[in-house]
């Protein structure tokens, strides 16, 4: 299915007018990617972002090692930044394709801070089931194509890019990245913890429970 849900993203793709590398789109956090050569060049951006494959297959070389990614996989930039990428395969058409979403720690973190109950907890201690967690990276695919869809109806647009991104937020701490993606945001927020006036927009509250979080860790 997720091969399936690639596939078709592929084929909206297909229909824009792609050059050459990146992309922007009319989503203020969504760009395309696009390359016929053997390596890719990687975003340049100093807040996370989302690596979607939508076409062709790709290695990454992380400090962590070579990760290998096919079409409807993705990687996190803030679980561990790519030095270099290069394209194993392509595809039929000769190149390779993939859409980056744009995203800041502190989208995360207010996203984390509203979730029901102990979700977060779960996600922690990996006691959200295989099932759920395929379903949770399927969905990602499934909200890019959303956006893609409503590309031109730009009053729509406005509104429903919103909610969509933050969906995307939640199926990617909800998938099989989820524990690694949401230790990465809070070592993000402790890394800047002498900082923390940034939030000042947050209720004490809602301090105290990021920082329980940290105890996960």
């Amino acid at each position: 299915m997720i091969r399936y849900s690639a596939r078709k993203l592929s084929e909206i793709l297909r229909r824009m007018p792609l050059e050459e590398g990146e992309n922007k789109t009319p989503v203020s956090f969504l760009s395309v990617y696009r390359f016929s050569a053997n390596y890719i060049m990687l975003p340049e951006k100093c807040s996370p972002y989302l690596f979607f494959i939508a076409d062709g297959t790709l290695r990454l070389h992380t400090p962590s090692g070579i990760l290998d990614y096919i079409a409807g996989q993705y990687s996190v930039s803030s679980i561990d930044t790519p030095f270099s990428g290069e394209i194993l395969t392509k595809s039929e058409q000769n190149d390779f394709m993939a859409l980056v979403v744009g995203f800041t720690a502190e989208e995360v973190i207010t996203l984390v801070l509203s979730l029901d109950g102990d979700l977060a907890e779960k996600i922690l201690k990996e006691e959200v089931s295989a099932k759920a967690m395929t379903q949770a990276d399927r969905s990602i695919a499934d909200c890019l194509i959303r956006l893609l869809t409503i590309n031109g109806e730009r009053d729509m647009l406005s509104f429903m890019e919103k909610h969509i991104k933050r969906e995307i937020l939640f199926y990617t701490l909800y998938g099989s990245c989820g524990k690694r993606f949401l230790q990465s945001i809070i070592n993000i927020t402790k890394a800047l913890n002498h900082f923390f006036y940034a939030f000042s927009h947050f209720t004490l509250t809602s301090i105290v429970t990021l920082q329980f979080y940290y105890l996960f860790l």
